[in-house]
């Protein structure tokens, strides 16, 4: 991702950028030409056109918006759009990744878009759904996960940050450990344990092993989930909640999904 930002984390003012300093457009025309560039609906409004040398993706919750006659592309309600080529995504518009090529700048402005903070709710978004295959992969996006609130009570964590559980799996209709359900409630398929830094070094030295993923500085992370089929009972579904035994409401999350009939 590229984005650029003042000292005190100011992006935006007035629905555009609140400087204009060439060797930042230069840098950003350099990192981009040839790409996919992802944009929020504001971002796109602040452009009001289709950037030479590059592939334009328009991100927006209104169902309404359409494309435009310049082939730029409206894509309603969706979080990831599955493009090959490599993609740039700009403007904040509620939604931020990794990598991040920045550029800050040693100025401040007054606050108009403020880059993110940690989200005051915890939710995960699913790349889909409906219509699921076994053998097919969901992309799990978490944002608002607070790093530093749960902590283990259990090995291999125990006094340590412990992150949560991004879950792939079939369960009860009373299943979180806040109500004292026990694990047989969670029948787990696919999982991927999201930890924050230290935690994840621990567990994870190397940084190679794929059942563990980051929770970052604001609360979010990215996991990928295969999903299969399974004879336990219960409702299948994207879970999340506690790791090594630490209890936290605020983050038991559940997302509904359905294989094709």
């Amino acid at each position: 991702m590229v984005a650029a930002y003042a000292a005190n984390r100011v992006i935006g003012a007035d629905g555009g950028k609140p400087w204009h300093i060439g060797e930042d457009f230069a840098h950003y025309k350099a990192t981009t030409m040839g790409g996919v560039m992802i944009m929020g609906r504001a971002t796109w409004d602040s452009i009001g056109r289709p950037l030479p040398g590059r592939t334009t993706v328009v991100l927006t919750r209104d169902p309404a918006w359409t494309p435009g006659a310049d082939g730029y592309i409206s894509i309603s309600n969706a979080p990831a759009v599955g493009v090959t080529a490599a993609m740039e995504l700009i403007g904040w518009d509620d939604f931020y990744g990794d990598p991040v090529v920045l550029d800050p700048f040693s100025v401040t402005f007054n606050p108009g878009t403020s880059a993110p903070a940690l989200d005051a709710t915890p939710k995960i978004v699913v790349s889909q759904t409906t219509g699921l295959h076994p053998g097919d992969t969901v992309i799990v996006w978490g944002s608002g996960f607070d790093p530093a609130a749960n902590v283990g009570t259990r090995p291999p964590l125990s006094g340590q940050r412990s992150g949560v559980y991004a879950v792939f799996g079939k369960f009860a209709a009373a299943w979180q450990p806040s109500t004292g359900a026990p694990s047989s409630t969670r029948s787990v398929i696919a999982q991927r344990w999201a930890l924050p830094q230290p935690s994840l070094g621990v567990l994870d030295p190397s940084g190679t092993n794929p059942s563990f993923v980051e929770i970052d500085e604001h609360g979010r992370f990215t996991a990928t989930l295969t999903v299969t089929e399974s004879a336990a009972s219960g409702d299948y579904g994207v879970y999340t909640y506690p790791g090594s035994g630490a209890v936290n409401a605020a983050h038991e999350l559940a997302t509904p999904v359905a294989f094709a009939s």
